[in-house]
């Protein structure tokens, strides 16, 4: 008999291997499935050992189709009554379309009508339709005007195992978690020199990479646990010869358990999860050799008594769960984790050759992912990559080779950088030069007695280099801003390059210390070049709290430079204070009022990024507690429906804001007014609101001078690195006005 089995697209090499493997014969690959020629035992076989496919069909007639009358006519070739009783269920799945049959639903009731009509009339019984579990299952497809018309022994598909009644979030299914482990060589494992390997999933969801892992090196027929086959209800099913089959398997995976020297772990935050992965594992009978442990990643340690293994994982990105601008970290921390992992490399070069060594590393490590960008994040170097598909999403599979050479650090990662930086005029350059030395000149004082590691060196104070050039402590963050249309865009990049070139030669700065983007003047969120596999925050430390920042992921940091004075004002008068953060960004400003003695914390922000950032940032410093909240809202729709009482806010909006989280369109200049009467409806009466923005021709209402009392400060917030730019920001101190009385 002739087969098509089904399987997803990328598995069908896999597919071909592991049926020519069952002893199929004639075995041929085709888009989405495998063609092969079986006997009835081997398609009984194949149902219970396939691990890859989806659908085992048996085709029963292929004719031209154009109508539904020539589906029907079709249909009746066969002779039904070979294949089932009379008084039994079936269903029908349809798929594909065409000018005479434009909806599946019809094609499958009249495939359905064809086979019951011919039953009804031979025998006068009628089968009964079920959709469920039917006895008999019926598959029909339509392409290119031919109609195939099989038998789907089957029943459903073999990717559901039995075991998984229960699934985390975006689970894989049970074959494309099996073709990864393939793919990665899990198989090796059986034969490893009598050495305890182990499969570690340090993200392990509801467990299904470990389970199927197991069921390979236990040598467990992924079929084993079901209870239901298409096959069942056919009128040629041999019960006996199945029975046969299935002690045969059992057979083997007792033996597979007694000689198994693997050892399986999983690793995840979530108890719950963790407790639907265990209750799967057992279901699958591999409840005693599989150990879920609650864990985060960065706690991720060898396991005791193991030789090597394969570590492998389906990390989020970002189609179903997660921002992949928040995954950046996790994919950073992720490649850091298994650094524990890497044989050490430096004894195993040869100097003179500066070649690494032929053999592998003990342990090898698999990333499965939908985003191909964030595998970068990691910084390994992969050794391979195969092409899958999860559902409708295309996705990879990256396999390393955990050497120490195998990772590239920061350094490394940019190693090649600066390479074609050079100066091309000469006189031009020395300039610049003279100038960014002058500006070092001038602020040395300053920062020393500060104490300030974190400073704007350089703001476009020559128009030949328009860019900003910013210090966070030995990192050089250099943002160009993009040249006027009446400027030659290769003229422009010449001198991009050549300051680039005169900051590294001048200022002594590693080319691996900078990071530079492109950004336009007040034109919001321009795009960049990104360092490509560069994800890191590192601390700061302003004014005695730590700060995290991140140079290479955003166009912004994470520290707004030019707010200094304000933060530090904001911790010099918050004791015991209840304070309000509206546009809180990373939560900087509430990290210098807890700092100061705030009795009490409240930050809002629509961001979840920089929400997670912000508590990060009060982590590190050891503040936390119910005292400090965090709130994700649109801070215009919140602070209107806000109840309670600050005695100090600090409101910093964006200049412009059309977020698809707004309810609408944000314009400081045109909404502040609504804005700081909201906030002053929140404020003590012995209260202040600071108010700042970064809109350079800012205006404030007359309508607030006239209700509140306001100072401006502006001046006392401009640091002597922004002196040169004094614009940068406005900034006012709001009070309740008193009257005559002191009321």
């Amino acid at each position: 008999m002739k087969l098509f089995c089904t399987c997803p697209k990328g598995l069908e090499t896999l597919l071909e291997e592991e049926l020519k493997d069952l002893g199929a014969e004639q075995v041929k690959v085709t888009n989405y499935g495998v063609y092969c020629d079986v006997t009835q035992e081997k398609i009984y076989e194949i149902c219970l050992w396939s691990r890859l496919a989806n659908r085992v069909l048996l085709p029963l007639v292929e004719f031209d189709c154009l109508s539904a009358a020539d589906l029907y006519a079709g249909t009746q070739q066969i002779d039904w009554l070979l294949h089932m009783e009379p008084e039994l269920s079936m269903a029908v799945d349809f798929s594909g379309t065409n000018e005479g049959i434009t909806n599946t639903v019809f094609g499958a009731q009249k495939v359905k009508d064809a086979v019951v009509d011919q039953i009804r009339e031979k025998t006068g019984v009628r089968p009964t339709v079920q959709a469920l579990r039917p006895d008999l299952r019926v598959n029909a497809h339509l392409r290119k005007g031919k109609a195939t018309i099989s038998l789907d022994l089957s029943g459903e598909s073999l990717h559901m195992r039995g075991y998984r009644t229960e699934a985390g979030v975006a689970p894989l299914k049970e074959n494309l978690a099996c073709a990864i482990l393939l793919r990665a060589g899990v198989g090796q494992l059986r034969g490893a020199n009598h050495q305890t390997c182990a499969v570690i999933d340090p993200m392990c969801g509801s467990g299904t990479l470990l389970i199927e892992a197991a069921m390979i090196l236990a040598d467990r027929a992924p079929g084993l646990s079901r209870d239901y086959f298409g096959f069942f209800g056919w009128k040629s099913f041999d019960p006996s010869l199945w029975g046969d089959l299935k002690d045969v398997a059992f057979d083997r995976f007792e033996k597979g358990m007694s000689s198994l020297n693997t050892k399986f772990f999983g690793y995840d935050w979530s108890a719950n999860t963790l407790d639907t992965a265990r209750r799967n594992a057992d279901r699958a009978g591999l409840g005693d050799v599989i150990s879920f442990i609650k864990q985060p990643l960065r706690a991720l340690q060898k396991p005791s008594g193991v030789q090597g293994g394969l570590i492998v994982c389906n990390p989020p990105y970002g189609a179903r769960i997660g921002e992949v601008s928040e995954l950046k970290e996790l994919y950073r921390e992720l490649g850091e984790a298994v650094k524990l992992f890497a044989t050490e490399a430096d004894s195993d070069i040869d100097t003179d050759t500066k070649e690494e060594p032929q053999g592998r590393s003990a342990w090898e490590f698999a990333v499965f992912t939908g985003n191909t960008d964030l595998f970068a994040h990691t910084r390994w170097r992969y050794l391979k990559k195969y092409k899958l598909s999860n559902g409708t999403i295309p996705c990879e599979l990256f396999l390393v080779d955990l050497k120490a050479t195998s990772f590239k650090d920061d350094a490394a990662l940019m190693g090649g950088r600066g390479k074609g930086w050079q100066v091309v005029h000469p006189e031009r350059a020395a300039m610049f030069a003279n100038r960014l030395k002058k500006n070092v000149k001038s602020l040395s004082k300053w920062l020393a007695k500060s104490g300030v590691s974190c400073y704007r060196l350089y703001d476009a104070d020559m128009p030949e280099y328009a860019m900003a050039i910013d210090v966070y402590q030995d990192w050089y963050h250099i943002q160009e801003y993009v040249a006027p249309k009446s400027i030659d865009p290769e003229s422009a990049q010449e001198r991009f390059l050549e300051a680039l070139a005169v900051i590294r030669d001048e200022l002594n700065v590693n080319p691996g210390k900078m990071i530079y983007k492109r950004r336009q003047r007040q034109s919001g969120d321009s795009q960049y070049e990104k360092v490509a596999g560069v994800s890191q925050k590192f601390e700061v430390n302003e004014y005695g709290v730590r700060v995290l920042v991140n140079l290479t992921d955003y166009l912004d940091t994470g520290l707004f430079l030019d707010h200094r004075p304000v933060r530090k004002w904001i911790q010099d008068n918050a004791a015991g204070k209840r304070f309000l953060n509206l546009f809180c960004y990373t939560g900087v400003a509430t990290l210098h009022a807890v700092k100061g003695g705030a009795a009490s914390s409240v930050s809002v922000d629509m961001s979840n990024t920089y929400l997670g950032w912000a508590k990060e940032n009060l982590a590190i410093n050891g503040f936390s507690g119910t005292k400090h909240l965090f709130e994700r809202a649109d801070c215009m729709e919140w602070v209107k429906g806000a109840k309670g009482t600050f005695d100090l806010i600090f409101l910093d909006p964006p200049t412009f804001s059309n977020s698809k989280k707004m309810q609408g369109i944000f314009d400081v200049q045109r909404d502040h007014g609504i804005l700081i009467d909201e906030c002053m409806r929140l404020l003590a009466g012995n209260g202040v609101l600071v108010f700042s923005n970064n809109l350079r021709k800012f205006s404030l209402d007359d309508a607030v001078f006239s209700k509140f009392n306001v100072q401006e400060i502006t001046d006392k917030t401009i640091d002597q690195d922004f002196k040169r730019n004094a614009g940068i920001h406005h900034c006012w101190i709001i009070k309740e006005k008193i009257n005559i009385n002191g009321n």
